[in-house]
């Protein structure tokens, strides 16, 4: 059973606990490897190429390597400071991000999260 899931998330601290309750709750992982910069789906999604910066590809690297996660999730949310911009772009970014992470990671799960402005966790892609 998967103990881990790797999770590329905004720094915002109103959509970690939603976050780690969806994957509890939907996915039964107990430990969620939180990574995190502002506005991650943006900086993941928006279209500067395939790559996936270095810093955040190591230290995924972390939770696929010692961890042994298999899923990873990539996360966007109402009111973002990091990545100012409407719901439909957010989402446009998050379905960007998890292509990206699929083909390079074809072996994996990658979801997509929208965290709503009741600040609740919902699946997207």
């Amino acid at each position: 059973m998967e103990k881990f899931v790797a999770c590329l998330n905004c720094m915002d601290g109103r959509v970690q606990e939603p976050v780690i309750s969806w994957v509890k709750e939907n996915l039964g992982i107990p430990f969620v490897d939180m990574i995190t910069e502002p506005g991650m789906d943006g900086l993941l999604g928006r279209n500067f190429g395939e790559e996936i910066p270095p810093p955040i590809l190591a230290k995924l690297q972390i939770s696929l390597k010692k961890h042994g996660s298999k899923t990873v999730i990539v996360v966007g949310h109402y009111d973002c400071a990091g990545n100012p911009v409407d719901e439909n772009t957010h989402k446009e970014h998050l379905r960007v991000a998890v292509e990206k992470l699929r083909k390079l990671y074809p072996e994996l799960t990658v979801i997509g999260l929208w965290v709503s402005e009741k600040f609740r966790a919902e699946r997207w892609f």
